[in-house]
């Protein structure tokens, strides 16, 4: 039977420039996985001559919490384009709980945190949902989502 959702995997093309990014959102470091490779990772995802560095991150102090698996692959390098928008097929958006949206989006414009603009139909600085970054390190979109 299935327990819970456990983590998602987020590759990147610079691993020092994206853990700032989530860690200046409040995620923290549960377990720094270093830079390595090997047959795991060969036998397991079928990725040969395999290097990468990885940690696992998180929100809060819940060891259940969901985490975010953020991988820079060094070899093969990390490949590919970030999806163009919204509609596009996997992961497009990640969203964060927070009890104030009206102070994350007020310390995130601090933070030179770029918001979609309100003439596109994303929600404004008085919206309870919706607000979202353009675009982060790892170039996918992420929304703040308030439970008040």
């Amino acid at each position: 039977m299935l327990k819970r959702f456990f983590h998602l995997n987020l590759n990147c093309k610079n691993f020092e420039r994206s853990l700032a990014f989530y860690q200046m959102l409040g995620f923290k470091v549960v377990r720094d996985i270093g830079e390595g490779g090997g047959k795991v990772f060969e036998r397991g995802f079928h990725i040969p001559n395999n290097n990468a560095r990885a940690a696992m991150l998180a929100l809060g102090d819940d060891p259940a919490a969901t985490q975010l698996d953020l991988i820079e692959w060094k070899s093969p390098p990390t490949q590919g384009d970030p999806p163009p928008n919204l509609y596009h097929a996997g992961v497009a958006r990640i969203a964060v709980e927070t009890d104030d949206l009206q102070a994350e989006y007020a310390g995130s414009k601090r933070k030179a945190l770029s918001f979609c603009p309100s003439r596109s139909g994303c929600a404004g600085p008085t919206a309870r949902s919706g607000l979202r970054y353009s675009r982060t390190p790892t170039a996918t979109s992420s929304n703040f989502t308030s439970t008040r």
